[in-house]
């Protein structure tokens, strides 16, 4: 299967649990940051998978609820295991 990850991130913590989704995943994962995201219209993927801190999904079939990941104080980083969390999230998603 082939997905695509997308993200937004201020400090890189929300890039380092995209990356952890995209190896849950396995297959063909691609990671990109929101700003050089390709046009969704040709997009050719089985699954796409957006994250940013404050995300909020607006004419999507979710396929599975939304998840949170933390960080120490307002810039992180990742609290200790949250990595880890976001591989197996990701995993799930398959």
């Amino acid at each position: 299967m082939r997905y695509l990850v997308v993200y937004e991130s201020a400090f890189g913590n929300t890039r380092e649990v995209a990356e952890a989704v995209a190896a849950g995943l396995g297959g063909e994962a691609e990671v990109v940051d929101v700003g050089a995201t390709p046009p969704l219209a040709g997009l050719d993927v089985d699954l796409l998978v957006v994250g940013g801190p404050t995300l909020r999904a607006l004419g999507c079939t979710l396929v599975a609820d939304p998840e949170k990941f933390w960080v120490h104080g307002d810039r992180g980083p990742l609290l200790d295991g949250e990595v880890e969390r976001a591989r197996q999230w990701g995993a799930g998603l398959r």
